[in-house]
């Protein structure tokens, strides 16, 4: 029996697309979207789901947000497994507390921008004032004066700081310090950095060809954290023989009291609180995919610690502002609809240009929230990777209608792949976002090119489809060259979170061939879903398959537009156009 699917779509007329416009934290989507977030969190199921059943994932924490309330809340997986714990699994759950990494960063800006606000210090204002005085001392400078001096294109101001747009030099984040632009670290991240390493890193002039501008520098927020505490502390001596240990703690204590305590986190910090935490039972981080057979690791590794999973541990001063925060999702997501959505943390207007202006994010991670539905703000940190792999991911989505989300994974997942695709689940949940619009009409184009291709198929990379499986695509392919392909053509959805496009006779696809795609969600009354089998099968050699559905029995009038699904696994192959035609004497369409 053939089986193939086929879809059939009813009286549906789509003459253009309205207008489609980005949109900031403070301006409404087009009039012509609607937002549902059900199919959203329908959505980063499906994509949680599969993900579980296929074994790739060792643990996960999400939690969604919309409207300044937890919307959405799920854990899977395992924080620590048995092979690591004596045979005794531990489960994850949204409220486990988790290395969070560089989103760590994010909190930084936050504190930094109560800070300011409480001290009437705007963003754009030079930091000069506000170093320990002894670094910036007018006779003696400890710091090169193109950081500080007003006019220079390398005057470091707060805003400059925590949107990595400073010309500093930091070591240790490239292998032999080699510059990587373009590529988040984009040069020298600059891990594990205390205030004296800071000082020595400002007395150098700024390095324009590799790391210059817009370059992602972990250090840029241990200098923010210098500042914050001084910014309050103002008498805090700089050249006191424990002052690194102090400025860190202070730091700490006001993340503690102006944060947490507030919102009534109980979270680990400072030195006695976060040693404790590294050195009991922190969730490990493991492979992805996750492979239960790979042991590489030893219980003795002075690195990591474990067997499967690595037990990552941190020092609680080294890198403070720029990572080491221990949160659960739970914690995360309440701090972040707390400043969205409330005044508790920071003003409406502080908050709109914290968010409006990038802050806390890098170039790079600025461009990756660019959507035809509005621009989000995404943050993204990785703590590990180098235990074979082993690492914490960590990631922040603030979409601009009222909707935040929240994901911990502990694994690498931030993969893409051989076709440029984000195919880890921080790319798909991107897409799940833009999937959730709704439009009276969904159509585009999709020109094949060599970045989509393999072999017979091209893979379409499109927000209206990503990630959603359940959509109901509609292809046409346009006559425009000798490209053009004769073979018959179906679509279907990859293990990539991507629809493709494939020749079923097995054909090579070619570089620009053109396809007019239409996209119908599945609740639409007029789109349907019909598979071929032996009890609607007819006529010679079983050619044809009857549709019966109430909008077409008996309607010889309906326009149909059909194409062929290679939906199953394995899916069915057919070789042959196919058509319809109306049979007046049964009054079915065939």
């Amino acid at each position: 029996m053939r089986d193939f699917r086929i879809f059939v779509l009813l009286g549906l007329l789509c003459i253009g697309l309205k207008g489609q416009t980005q949109f900031s934290s403070s301006l409404p989507p087009a009039s012509d979207t609607v937002f549902y977030v059900e199919k959203y969190i329908k959505l980063v199921d499906y994509l949680l789901d599969s993900m579980e059943a296929t074994g790739t994932l060792a643990g996960y924490q999400c939690v969604i947000n919309k409207d300044g309330v937890k919307n959405y809340s799920r854990a899977g997986g395992f924080s620590i497994h048995e092979t690591d714990n004596d045979g005794v699994r531990v489960d994850m759950t949204t409220d486990r507390r988790h290395n969070v990494a560089s989103l760590s960063k994010y909190i930084t800006t936050i504190l930094l921008a109560m800070v300011l606000e409480e001290h009437s210090i705007p963003f754009d204002t030079a930091i000069v004032s506000y170093l320990p005085s002894t670094w910036a001392d007018v006779d003696e400078p400890s710091i090169h004066p193109n950081h500080i001096t007003p006019g220079n294109p390398c005057e470091i101001t707060f805003e400059k700081l925590v949107t990595h747009r400073t010309c500093l030099d930091f070591e240790g984040g490239t292998e032999n310090n080699a510059c990587s632009n373009g590529v988040i670290p984009d040069c020298n991240a600059g891990f594990y950095y205390l205030t004296d390493d800071l000082l020595a890193r400002l007395a150098l002039p700024e390095d324009l060809t590799c790391c210059g501008q817009n370059d992602y520098q972990n250090a840029n927020f241990e200098l923010a954290r210098v500042l914050i505490t001084h910014i309050v502390y103002p008498d805090l001596d700089e050249e006191a023989a424990n002052y690194n240990d102090i400025s860190v703690l202070l730091y700490h204590s006001l993340l503690n009291q102006m944060i947490y305590q507030p919102l009534g986190i109980d979270a680990p910090w400072g030195e006695i609180a976060l040693q404790e935490y590294h050195q009991t039972e922190p969730i490990r981080a493991y492979q992805y995919p996750f492979i239960p057979t790979n042991t590489t690791l030893t219980e003795d590794s002075s690195a990591c610690h474990g067997i499967l999973g690595a037990w990552l541990t941190s020092n609680w001063d080294r890198n403070a502002g720029g990572s080491g925060l221990v949160l659960s999702t739970e914690d995360y997501a309440k701090i972040i609809r707390t400043f969205i959505h409330t005044e508790i943390l920071v003003s409406d207007s502080v908050k709109n240009y914290v968010i409006d202006n990038f802050l806390g994010l890098s170039l790079n991670e600025q461009t990756f929230g660019i959507t035809p539905f509005g621009t989000f703000r995404n943050k993204n940190g990785k703590r590990g990777a180098t235990c074979n792999g082993r690492a914490y991911s960590t990631s922040l989505f603030i979409y601009p209608n009222g909707v935040e989300t929240v994901v911990f994974f502990n694994s690498d997942t931030r993969n893409i792949n051989g076709l440029g695709i984000p195919i880890g689940p921080q790319g798909i949940i991107r897409d799940a976002w833009a999937a959730a619009w709704k439009r009276d009409c969904n159509a585009f184009k999709h020109v094949t090119r060599e970045g989509s291709l393999a072999s017979n198929w091209t893979a379409i990379d499109d927000p209206r489809t990503n990630g959603d499986p359940s959509k109901l695509l509609f292809i046409t392919e346009e006559l425009t060259s000798s490209n053009n392909s004769s073979s018959p053509q179906g679509v279907w959805y990859t293990n990539f979170g991507n629809w493709a496009i494939f020749n079923q006779d097995g054909a090579t696809m070619n570089i620009a061939q053109r396809f007019n795609v239409l996209v119908i969600d599945e609740d639409n009354p007029n789109a349907f879903k019909h598979t071929a089998q032996l009890n609607n099968l007819t006529g010679t050699g079983l050619s044809r398959t009857i549709i019966t559905h109430p909008e077409l029995n008996n309607n010889p009038d309906a326009h149909i537009l059909i194409t062929q699904n290679w939906q199953s696994t394995p899916g069915v192959y057919n070789v042959h156009p196919v058509g319809v035609f109306y049979d007046s004497s049964s009054g079915y369409w065939q």
